[in-house]
This record gives C-alpha cells, structure tokens and sequence, in this order.
C-alpha cells in the first residue's frame, strides 16, 4: 500500500509528513482530521521544534482497531537575511553624515531596525573606518540566518594652505620679518609656520626663495595642503663717485687725481682710480675726469651716479725783453734784434715764432724795438718788454757801460760802479 501523505502548514514553512501503511490497520475509510495543525503554540524558530500530533474518526470504530499513535515533530528552520551598511565619507573635520544601510530578506512584521555606527578615530591616516550595524528588535533576529555586512567610512584630506608673503629690502639692510597667511585649518591642530629664505645678499644672487614649513607633523597628514613659495627680492642702493676738479700749468706734471665716493657700504672696500682724457694743450682743455671702481663683483649691488669733473691746462707766463741795441749811424744794416726770456721758460721743445722790429728811422736817437710778429703758442701767456735801438754818431766817442753796479746808501743815494765798458 502506498504511503499517505499529511500535510502540516506555518507561516514560515509547509511540510508533508508521510503516513506509511504499516501505520494503519484494518480499514481504509479511517481517515486524518485536518484540524491536526490547530493549536501549535508559536512560529519561532527558537521554540521548535514543534510537536505533531494526530486525532482519529470516526470515533466509533476506533475501538476496533489496536492504534499506535506515534507524534512528531515540526521544525521551523531560519532564513537567510541580511543588513549591509552604506559606505560613507566626510572631510577631515567636520561632522559625520547620518549611516545608512540597507536590510534584505526580514519579514516585515518582525519591523527589524538598524542602528549604525563606526569605528571611533577622526584622522585621515587611520582612515577607512569600519560601519557596522546592530539590529533590533532583539527577540526576533533569532529566526534569521543574519550577514553583517560592514562598509567603509572615510575621512577625506582638508583643503588647507600656506601662502608666503612676498618682501622687498635694500642691498646692505637687514631682512624683514618673513610673513604668510594660514588658511583652512583647524584651530585645535595648531598649525603654524615657520618661514626661511635661500641664503645670499647680493642683487645678482636674488630673487631669494621663501618657504614655509608647517607643524606638527602629526596632524598635516589631515591635511591637503598647498604650499605656495615667495621670493625675497634685494635691491640696488644708490651710490656715486665724484672725482674732484683739478688744474695744472701747461708743460708741468698732472696733480694726483682725488675725488669722493658715497653710499658705498665700507665692507665691500669700494675703491676708486681716476684718470682724465688724454691731451697737453690749453686750447683743447678742460679735460674731463672719470672714475673706474673695483672690485667689480660689489658693484651690481649699486645704483651708480658716475659724475665727471673738469681737469683744467692753464697758459705757462712767459716774460720776453727785446735786447737794448746800438749801431754807428754809418752802418748800413741794423743789428739782428734780439731777445730773452726773463721770467718763465719754454717746454717740450717749444720754439718761438715770428721776429721782432723796430721803430723806422735811421737818424741819430733811440728807436723802440717791439714785439712785432713774435709769438708762442695759445699754450702759452707771453709778455713783452719791449728793448730800443741807439743809432749814435761814430764821430762822438762814447762809451757804452755793459757791466755796472748800482749801490744805495742808507739815505736812499745811489751810487754807480761800472765794470765794463765799451
């Protein structure tokens, strides 16, 4: 006989108990109450399993039979389920977003909630952080075969900066305090900066690179920082060199050249050389003065005025006299005029051009003799005094005195020793 089957039925699962032949004896028209399932006292998993139990009719015939009823059981087995939180991120900083999640495969009477939460830590480097979940309500979670899933929550960098200030100071000066602006940090990280600069102090060597550097190191990690550099720009200092104005007397040796420098720091030893234009004659004078300066590696350091100065060629004083002359009024030919120079002299083989002459006449007296066409060089400032020539008779004796001494007494007399006489 083949076996009958019973069929028992929960909310959360349907099951068919057999009922083998050897079960039953005498009569097929005995038959199973369907009422076998009223009364099962929960549908939990946790209060399985459940007894099964079997009520026979009609009752009339039953004393006919010899009846093992042999129960049984029913079990209630868990469902799969599952929560599984929503990965989340925030910035370094600021306030956690409100966790979500989602939960797949509860009954919706069980009205099962997820509270979620993550691991504490509020640094990027520790970052991610693990969100889980507990669910509630607590009695019921024991009828689920539960997957916790967790996610992940990140803490993101901030965006932070240092921008340094850009600085400005004369060749010579002390730095200016190196400065910046901090922006984006937290407060109670304390950031703060320390600024440098590229070591140098000359104007070529610059621009000058500034930097910052920030701490604590611990916390700049949160951070996603933009460091923006600065430079320290050194600039010229004005200076001069004025050389000072000099003269010489044509035909001397040149004055040692001199003249005055200013704003030049005393440490980089600034020296000057002067020298003039190249020339010797007083029409082409004055003569301009210059200055070179050494040593030339300090000089980019300066703005430099280079001022000129005049050196000057004064005419060299010449005095000339015509030479007093005489001829006999029978000679046919006057005398060669002649001269000498008196006071001053002439140099770098300097000559004299021109000649001298004389009053005209040729009769007995005295005849000026004058500078005529006599001259020296614009070099030169030439006097003349002028000489005469005496035209006597050769009839008269006379005598010319060329050597002679004049004496004074102590009245004031002169008195006249001649020592040659012509």
């Amino acid at each position: 006989m083949p076996p009958l089957w019973l069929t028992v039925k929960t909310k959360l699962t349907a099951k068919q108990i057999p009922i083998l032949p050897e079960h039953y004896q005498g009569s097929w028209l005995v038959t199973m109450s369907p009422l076998l399932t009223a009364g099962l006292p929960c549908e939990t998993v946790a209060g399985g399993p459940y007894a099964i139990s079997a009520v026979l009719s009609p009752s009339g015939v039953l004393a006919n039979y010899n009846i093992t009823n042999t129960p049984a059981q029913l079990t209630i087995g868990k469902i799969p389920a599952s929560v599984t939180p929503t990965a989340a991120q925030k910035v370094y900083g600021s306030s956690d977003p409100a966790l979500t999640g989602n939960l797949s495969g509860f009954l919706a009477a069980d009205n099962i909630t997820a509270t979620y939460s993550r691991t504490q830590g509020e640094s990027v480097g520790a970052s991610p952080y693990t969100i889980s979940a507990v669910l509630t309500p607590a009695a019921a979670l024991g009828n689920y075969e539960i997957t916790y899933n967790t996610a992940a929550f990140a803490i993101t960098a901030k965006d932070a900066s240092v921008v340094v200030d850009s600085k400005n100071k004369a060749y010579g000066q002390a730095d200016p305090d190196l400065t910046g602006t901090l922006s984006g940090f937290l407060a109670g990280d304390n950031v703060t900066a320390a600024y440098s600069r590229a070591p140098g102090e000359t104007v070529a060597g610059g621009p000058y690179a500034i930097s910052a550097v920030l701490s604590p190191s611990g916390v700049l990690a949160n951070y996603n920082i933009t460091n923006t550099p600065a430079q320290l720009t050194i600039g010229k200092i004005p200076a001069s060199v004025t050389p000072t104005a000099a003269q010489k007397v044509y035909g001397s040796s040149d004055p040692a050249l001199t003249g005055n420098l200013s704003g030049f720091l005393a440490a980089d030893n600034i020296t000057a050389t002067y020298s003039r234009t190249q020339g010797e004659s007083v029409g082409a004078s004055p003569y301009t003065i210059s200055a070179v300066l050494t040593p030339a590696a300090a000089l980019g350091n300066y703005e430099i005025t280079y001022n000129t100065a005049a050196f000057a060629i004064t005419s060299r004083s010449v005095t000339i006299k015509a030479d007093d002359l005489f001829k006999e009024c029978a000679a046919a030919n006057d005398p060669a005029l002649t001269y000498s120079i008196t006071s001053g002299s002439l140099v770098n083989d300097d000559t004299f051009n021109g000649q001298l002459v004389r009053n005209p006449g040729e009769g007995l007296g005295t005849y000026a003799i004058n500078q005529g066409s006599l001259a020296l060089s614009a070099n030169y400032a030439m006097t003349f005094v002028s000489g005469t020539l005496t035209i006597s008779d050769n009839t008269v004796p006379h005598a010319v005195a060329r050597d002679f001494t004049v004496q004074l007494d102590a009245s004031g007399n002169a008195s006249i020793t001649v020592d040659q006489v012509e």
